[in-house]
Formats: C-alpha cells, structure tokens, sequence
C-alpha cells in the first residue's frame, strides 16, 4: 500500500478539487457573477483549461486502472501466475464489482466533462461515441509523444521549470513502462519494480499506470505554466488548480518515498528475506 494509497489518494482528491471549483464557479454565475466558462461550458481561461484537462485524465486513468483490477478479481489465475488470490467465491465478486464501478463512475465523469451532458447529444449517441472514442485515440497518441519536453535544457541553472518538466516527463515514461513490464514479463523480472512476488506483481500495474498519469499531469501543468501566468486574470481559479497540482505533486512523492524505502529495506534483508 505504500504507492497505491498516496498515488490514488492524490487522484481522487485533485479530482475532488477540480468538481468543487466548478460547482462554486456554476454558483457564481447563476447568482450573476463570471464563470471561468463559456455559454457552452467550454473552459475560458488558461488555468481553468489546464485544470479541465488534468480531471479528464486522472478520470481516465482511474477508470483503466479499476478496469484492470476487475479482471484481475475476476480471473486471478490469469494474473497471478495460475495462484487463485482470492477464493471465497462472493468476495471475489464483491470486489470485480466495487472496481468495476469505479472505473464505470470514472468513464461517467469524464464523459460528461467532454460535454455529453446537453439533450441534443444525447440525442445522438452513436455519432457521440465514435466522436470521444478518435478524441480518446488521440489523446493518447499525442500524450506519448509529449513524453519529452518541449524545451529541453541539460543546464537545469538556466530553466529550473525546465529541468522539472524533463524530471516529471521521465518519471511517466518509467512508470509506464513498469506498468507494462510486469504484463509482458516472465517470473522474476514481472515483479520488478513491485517486488510483490508472483500473486500481486501483475494486479499491481494499475497502480504504477495511475502513478504514470498523475506524473504527467503534473508535467504537463508545469510546461504549460508560463501560458496560464501571462493568459489567466482569475487568481481565485489559478488558486484552486495549484491547489489541484499541490495534491498530485504531494501524493506522487509520498508514494514514490514510501515505496523506494521499503525497496531498499527489502534489499538490506529487513523482511528476513
């Protein structure tokens, strides 16, 4: 639990964030004030863009995340080396059912952040779907190649934020590649960077792909904080997406801390082993 719990903590509380700064900025505009969006709820300022952006991908994030934890309940031999993790046949569904509605709530989420919520797209679901489905693809695409920075500097003195974005940049691509390493691995290199063993080595890549998102959110949000300084004028929104970032930042370096002890104590043989 020593990733896991600050790496999903971090995604549900900057989420969090995010769906309370837009409830307080609908309030504001029904009581007559201005909204950080548009007459369409598409997001106005650069701040609130970047913070739209983050929810949708923590959203998605979660929801592979949970996805792979349902089939892992579901069919654990399959992920646990032929090792049957969890017997009693009700607490498996119990839990293929708590992470399949998760990640169901999560897809919901983002669904609606992508502007499904109006009647007349309802109206046409089909087209709607193919539409998020090619956004989906290409997102993904484009946040592959977006790994490196956009300026990249081997003199951090020269751009701090610089050195920062390639430090966030590589820790994402690591993190995902620890995602997939495990998947594509025979035993023992799929239990490394876990070092769970056989049973949770594979069940585990949720959790590093999750650590891998919020690692890119958060270098995404510094290559693009020059723009939101000179472009956004709402400082009561650029302190709610800090905020947002703040607990992504916090819970990427307890969970990476926690986890790097706890290997190291490994290898010093603190577990008898």
């Amino acid at each position: 639990f020593a990733f896991p719990l600050p790496a999903g903590w971090a995604a549900f509380r900057a989420s969090m964030i995010h769906s309370d700064s837009v409830r307080a900025d609908d309030a504001r505009t029904s009581d007559g004030g201005t909204s950080d969006r548009g007459s369409d709820g598409e997001v106005a300022s650069a701040s609130s863009s970047a913070a739209a952006a983050t929810f949708r991908r923590l959203n998605l994030g979660v929801a592979a995340a949970s996805a792979w934890l349902m089939a892992s309940a579901s069919f654990p031999r399959l992920f646990a080396f032929g090792y049957d993790l969890i017997r009693p046949y009700w607490l498996r569904t119990g839990a293929a059912l708590a992470h399949g509605s998760t990640a169901i709530l999560a897809l919901g989420a983002w669904w609606r952040c992508c502007g499904f919520g109006s009647a007349a797209q309802a109206t046409n679901l089909p087209e709607a779907f193919l539409d998020r489905m090619g956004r989906l693809v290409r997102g993904v695409a484009g946040a592959l190649w977006c790994l490196g920075p956009r300026s990249p500097t081997d003199d951090p003195e020269d751009d701090g934020r610089a050195g920062l974005v390639a430090l966030y940049g590589l820790c994402a691509a690591g993190l995902l590649w620890f995602s997939v390493l495990p998947v594509v691995s025979p035993y023992p290199l799929a239990t490394i960077p876990t070092i769970l063993g056989k049973r949770l080595s594979r069940p585990a890549s949720a959790f590093t792909f999750l650590g891998g998102v919020v690692s890119y959110c958060i270098k995404d949000r510094l290559e693009k904080e020059v723009d939101i300084d000179d472009d956004d004028d709402d400082s009561s929104a650029d302190g709610r997406d800090e905020e947002m970032f703040a607990a992504l930042r916090r819970g990427l370096t307890v969970g990476s801390s926690a986890h790097a002890s706890l290997v190291l104590l490994k290898l010093a043989g603190a577990d008898g082993g």
